[in-house]
């Protein structure tokens, strides 16, 4: 009977011990699995805040590249028209000095001078006057150019109705901040946005979702771009 009861006791003791253990190696296991959980999250963070670093570097980027498609047109335009009147110029010379030959007498003395009439004639008419025309048309295409921003800026002013000033608040131009500290922001688009009322980084700080939507598509910029580059993170920070 006594050997029965310390057996009972053995099995008793074991079984308590394999619980205490096994309890131990199921709270070690989930342990980890919050560590390795913790590192995914960490992990994750990092490269979502690279991601965003990306997207601001390529916004700057189209910006760059949109003002230089804006300038280099006029230059190409101007090199083209003038280098093409050089050719008229070559051909008018051989024109002019080919009927030189047939008036030349060979017997008599005036005929090298009239041999050389020709050619004091082809220089007299080889002036290059498409040089001087060519900028004018250059002119024209800058002031072209200018004029779709003035075009943009106007289509701007007609949409500042849309924008719900009580809420996000009224600034003048006197009350102005350097709007261009905004990433994603350059000078003609800031030009667009106080064309709009949009002066101040307070302004920008108290936008909205619907607000967001609304001056994104008055100042004609690319759609949820002001989201993306968190100019509302941006500005509460700048104010």
């Amino acid at each position: 009977m006594i050997d029965l009861i310390k057996i009972l006791i053995f099995l008793s003791g074991s079984a308590a011990l394999g619980f205490i253990l096994g309890r131990r190696s199921r709270n070690s296991d989930v342990a980890v699995r919050d560590h390795q959980v913790e590192e995914q999250r960490r992990a994750y963070g990092e490269v979502k805040s690279k991601l965003e670093r990306c997207t601001a570097k390529r916004a700057y980027l189209e910006r760059e590249m949109a003002q230089l498609q804006l300038s280099t047109p006029t230059e190409k335009n101007t090199t083209a028209r003038t280098a093409s009147p050089a050719t008229p110029v070559k051909t008018t010379l051989s024109k002019i000095k080919a009927p030189a030959t047939p008036s030349v007498k060979p017997p008599t003395k005036a005929s090298p001078k009239s041999a050389e009439k020709p050619e004091v004639k082809a220089k007299a008419k080889s002036p290059v006057p498409p040089k001087n025309k060519a900028k004018p048309k250059a002119k024209k295409e800058t002031k072209s150019a200018s004029a779709k921003q003035d075009e943009a800026i106007t289509r701007v002013k007609a949409k500042a109705e849309q924008i719900d000033f009580n809420r996000i608040g009224k600034a003048s131009e006197a009350e102005k901040d350097d709007l261009k500290r905004i990433k994603g922001v350059g000078p003609f688009l800031e030009k667009k946005l106080n064309a709009l009322g949009i002066y101040t980084f307070a302004q920008v700080a108290n936008f909205t979702d619907e607000d967001k939507d609304k001056v994104n598509d008055a100042i004609e910029f690319f759609p949820g771009r002001i989201s993306r580059d968190d100019w509302v993170g941006q500005a509460k920070k700048l104010r």
